[in-house]
């Protein structure tokens, strides 16, 4: 059968049990007929992989109506049952051949690798634990040709499991029993042999699947996928002490799943936040899937930096209908709207017989529903607080619908807040909140459409201030995505997870916050909808044991999906949890992106809604992003060390220019080594309005001339040396440099008695936050300030950008005139 094409597909999941710690599921991949060299394969040219590769993973769950690819049978002849690790030697392979530095063809090669370490890895792991299996129990013929296929390791694992020694315990082969005795006169935890065998099996598929491998993607991710699956069912079966937290694929395994992904039409920023946030069962699922947001423009997107837009730059926004409507008339917002606003009041829509109702929200005595949607499935308007009647009777029906599944469903377990954001919950109780008895006949509902007046500005500007309130003190908050839409409530549950974290929803600004406050999240599916909590319990996410699939775990990493109320906390310990779960959400106006983080932090956004076009000249966006940082009681100083886009105003070059749209491999506040816990990163810190923000970090003081200053530098104090490289180009760093002269030596001393204050003549520094950290700021000395700001005298810094500091390689050599420097541990400065 030929591969469908990707685009079409959707997830049709086969019962498979898999053993749950983050890292569980059953895989298997193959091989295909992709040649390639080693310096070929890289994720820069994934366009040059067929869409239609031969592979099959028919253990692994996808989606409904989408179908496995094929795995072609490369080998020649079968695995001998020998020792893993010198099946070469006896195959009269040499090192150099493994090294892919012979003539040998490519699918001589992978015939090879794929006999070894897929065929050779199934039949040696499962004979440790006494399940006998053959190469011709993962082979099948259709068409002629013979393929793979992992139908049957399900059965093969059941075995192992009920075997009389899962663990490997008959010590059959004497090599796996080297690591169990020395662990054991070690006094430490005992490696059974079966993790003996897979750890050998990992280290030989990391040496010979990485980017210089000989394989092709195709069968790294066969071998790949195999290693993950036994792994993973050997943490629940074997209880061994060598740990798979977080499975890190081969290069060449991730090439292929990438290639899956870009053809899917995902962004490719995405691609690079999947492979790195799921693991394998999950990216080979969402690869199976067409991206919701195919129509944006990714062209100018990076894997660090998303920067999408429309691909129809003349696209007008237009209010839709639904689908079954042929057209009908849309209705105003009632005028007591207005009157509802203005007295403080916030109003709650209801539609009966032909009218729009809007009656002022009581406490104790209304209860409404919050609508949380995304404006381009179309229930927005951009010109008038108004819709269609469809749209009317349809939110109106889906508000019944689940106020009525919300009254009549036992009351939820609180769901963990380990994960969630950190805000302060409503002041109101449950009980306070609303009257279980009240407006049982019609219930209203909230949604910004209809209820955040276009104009005039003051009204908006307070209804947008009060979004938190509304938003925590609704009886459901219930979200609305057409791409979610698409499925039922009896839909598999992992894709019903994978939809909804993949979905426009989970990646729009707005949302987050609506769905973070939320006391109890519901989500509309086609024919109905679910609580957070019930699909929790579906995917059987609160119990110990067997998982089908890792896809469902991912919902309890995701801020807005954890209806958490955690205590009241301090806006930096805020900060860094709110500012991860943004950063991955975009939004087509750029202005909003301070208004829901400040709102998500528990401050009030009308200060920053007061900068607008009409208000303010210049970049809107900018005015606001200096205006939040100076709203903050404290920042996390660990916020310097970024390597964002960054402001240009004095004191401020620090800032990022927007924190959304980037996916960063990088921690957003590095964490200092463990040697030097006291240096918290995330410690709050003031900022001086005028100045530059306050910090407290150990610095490399840089005895050196503006000349000096190069993207890659040497520094040396007489004894260590050690590579500086600049996040700069080179024009940049010379004109930042060049307008930039620090004071002569004198200008900037501090006479402090205790030497660890004392600047001599260094003219610039490297802000670290850790000893032996690698993240740093360079930055060149400015003045010192004084009273009245501050008690005592104090440097100030020009920031100039982020830095890498590494300890220089001894094969490298050391340059001839390294940079000076003296290393001080403890300071104050003041970085703008």
């Amino acid at each position: 059968m030929q591969a469908q094409s990707l685009a079409s597909r959707e997830p049709h999941t086969r019962p498979v049990l898999l053993h749950y710690n983050r890292s569980p599921t059953i895989p298997v991949v193959g091989v295909g007929n992709l040649h390639h060299s080693p310096k070929s394969i890289t994720t820069s040219n994934i366009t040059k992989l067929s869409a239609a590769l031969i592979v099959t993973m028919d253990h692994l769950p996808i989606p409904e109506g989408a179908q496995h690819t094929k795995l072609l049978y490369l080998g020649t002849e079968e695995y001998d049952g020998g020792d893993l690790a010198k099946y070469p030697r006896r195959m009269n392979w040499t090192e150099a051949e493994l090294k892919r530095e012979s003539q040998r063809p490519q699918n001589e090669i992978d015939a090879f690798f794929q006999t070894w370490l897929f065929f050779g890895c199934l039949i040696t792991h499962f004979q440790s634990v006494g399940v006998r299996v053959r190469t011709k129990d993962f082979i099948y013929t259709s068409d002629g040709k013979q393929y793979l296929t992992t139908a049957k390791l399900p059965g093969f694992i059941e075995k192992w499991r009920a075997s009389d020694h899962p663990n490997g315990c008959d010590y059959t082969n004497p090599i796996h029993l080297v690591p169990v005795l020395a662990n054991a006169c070690f006094d430490r935890e005992i490696v059974t042999p079966v993790a003996a065998a897979l750890k050998e099996h990992r280290q030989l598929m990391e040496r010979y699947c990485n980017a210089s491998g000989p394989v092709s993607p195709e069968v790294a991710i066969a071998i790949a996928t195999l290693q993950w699956t036994l792994s993973s069912w050997q943490r629940g079966i074997g209880h061994s002490d060598w740990k798979i937290e977080r499975f890190k694929l081969p290069s060449l395994a991730g090439v292929f799943l990438q290639a899956r992904l870009k053809t899917g039409d995902w962004c490719p920023t995405e691609i690079s936040w999947i492979t790195r946030e799921m693991e394998l069962d999950g990216q080979y699922y969402a690869g199976c899937l067409h991206s919701p947001r195919y129509e944006d423009d990714h062209s100018e997107c990076t894997e660090q930096n998303q920067k999408c837009g429309y691909k129809n730059k003349h696209w007008v926004y237009e209010t839709q209908h639904t689908k079954e409507c042929r057209g009908c008339d849309f209705i105003q917002a009632p005028e007591n709207t207005v009157d509802i606003i203005q007295n403080r009041g916030t109003p709650i829509m209801s539609f009966s017989d032909g009218k729009l109702r809007a009656t002022r929200y009581e406490l104790g005595k209304t209860r409404y529903i919050a609508i949380s949607h995304v404006w381009s499935d179309g229930i927005g308007n951009e010109k008038a607080n108004a819709l269609p009647v469809c749209q009317l009777e349809r939110l109106q029906r889906l508000t019944t619908e689940v106020d009525y599944l919300h009254r009549h469903e036992p009351p939820p377990l609180p769901i963990s807040a380990t994960n969630a954001l950190a805000y302060e919950p409503s002041i109101h109780s449950d009980s306070e909140l609303e009257d279980p008895e009240a407006d049982t006949e019609l219930t209203g509902f909230w949604i910004d459409t209809l209820c955040v007046p276009i104009a005039p500005e003051d009204l908006r500007i307070n209804q947008i201030g009060k979004m938190r309130h509304i938003y925590k003190d609704a009886s459901v908050v219930l979200m609305l995505d057409k791409w979610v839409q698409k499925l039922a409530t009896t839909a598999d549950v992992a894709y019903k997870f994978i939809r909804l974290w993949l979905s426009n929803w989970q990646h729009r600004l707005w949302t987050c916050q609506e769905g973070v406050f939320a006391r109890s999240l519901y989500f509309q599916f086609s024919d109905g909808q679910q609580r957070l909590f019930d699909l929790l319990e579906e995917a059987g996410l609160r119990k110990d044991g067997p998982k089908r699939s890792t896809i469902p775990s991912y919902a309890q990493d995701i801020p807005a999906f954890n209806e958490g109320r955690l205590g009241r906390l301090d806006i930096a310990e805020k900060f860094n949890p709110v500012l991860m779960a943004v950063r991955i959400r975009n939004t087509t106006k750029k202005k909003d992106e301070t208004i829901c983080i400040a709102t998500l932090l528990g401050l009030s956004p009308k200060r920053l809604l007061r900068i607008n076009k009409e208000t303010t000249q210049g970049d809107i966006c900018e005015k606001r992003i200096e205006k939040f940082i100076e709203m903050l009681d404290l920042v996390p100083q660990g916020l310097i060390f970024n390597k964002m886009e960054h402001l240009t105003k004095p004191g401020y070059r620090w800032v990022p220019r927007t924190f959304l749209g980037r996916r960063m491999s990088d921690q957003l506040l590095p964490q200092p080594a463990d040697f030097d816990t006291g240096l918290l990163v995330d410690e709050g810190s003031l900022f001086v309005q005028g100045h530059g923000l306050l910090i407290h970090f150990p610095a490399y003081l840089l005895a050196m001339s503006p000349s000096q200053a190069a993207p890659s530098m040497t520094i040396s104090d007489g004894k260590k040396y050690f590579d500086v490289q600049l996040h700069i180009e080179e024009a940049g760093l010379r004109e930042v440099v060049d307008s930039h002269r620090p004071d002569p030596a004198p200008r900037h001393k501090i006479k402090w008695k205790n030497k660890n204050y004392v600047v001599s003549d260094e003219k610039y520094v490297l802000i670290t936050h850790s000893l032996g950290g690698t993240e740093a700021v360079f930055c060149a000395m400015d003045t010192i300030i004084g009273e009245p700001e501050f008690m005592w005298p104090m440097h100030k810094l020009r920031y100039i950008c982020p830095a890498s500091v590494t300890k220089a390689g001894k094969d490298k050599g050391y340059r001839d005139s390294p940079i000076r420097y003296r290393y001080q541990k403890k300071w104050e400065w003041i970085i703008g």
